[in-house]
């Protein structure tokens, strides 16, 4: 009787360890995710990079944060592109009636499906 006793609280303690690992890995994901975005929208594409492939080295099964980087590099590797993004951010934001999907709407909804996770 002893002996499965002590199986269990074993089993028990192990599970708990083991959700916090689990808790605390997602914690900084999110942290990483939210200091990217901001490097994102400052411009700082490097930056952004370096924060997402932190994400991906805790979760390299990631989709948003493969795609997120993906992105990052094609804009730091391409000035002309980065700035008319930049533009096109801006004339969005001063157009939200339209409905128009910009690159800004699609890092939205990708951040918002990154923080739910």
């Amino acid at each position: 009787m002893a002996l499965i006793l002590a199986s269990t609280g074993a089993i028990v303690l192990i599970s708990i360890i083991f959700t916090i690992q689990y808790l605390q890995t997602r914690a900084k994901i999110e942290e990483f995710a939210r200091e990217a975005h901001d490097a994102e929208a400052q411009g700082k594409y490097d930056q952004a990079k370096t924060w997402w492939d932190k994400i991906l080295t805790l979760s390299p099964e990631d989709a948003v944060a493969l795609e997120q980087w993906r992105h990052c590099d094609e804009l730091a590797e391409n000035p002309a592109r980065t700035l008319r993004e930049l533009q096109t951010c801006s004339a969005a934001s001063s157009r939200r009636a339209t409905r128009r999907r910009t690159p800004c709407s699609r890092r939205a909804s990708t951040s918002a499906r990154s923080g739910s996770r």
